[in-house]
């Protein structure tokens, strides 16, 4: 399943910086459920646009590990 979002980071403003990206990618590869990270980029409002494959009914499991971790997901 193919997964589009917007992630926040909670506790801090974003910096953009290539090891704050770098922090997220890694996050997200140790998510339950991921396949692939199609995409990480700066959201125009501010962010990242995130873009996954899951496997089959992980989705909440993924959000929940990103929200654990300290990142919202805005859908």
């Amino acid at each position: 399943m193919r997964l589009y979002t917007r992630v926040l980071i909670a506790a801090k403003p974003e910096t953009y910086s290539q090891a704050e990206t770098d922090e997220l990618r890694s996050t997200i590869a140790s998510a339950p459920g991921i396949e692939e990270i199609a995409s990480v980029s700066k959201h125009f409002k501010g962010g990242y646009d995130v873009v996954v494959q899951l496997t089959e009914d992980s989705v909440e499991s993924f959000l929940g590990f990103l929200w654990k971790a300290g990142y919202r997901s805005a859908i």
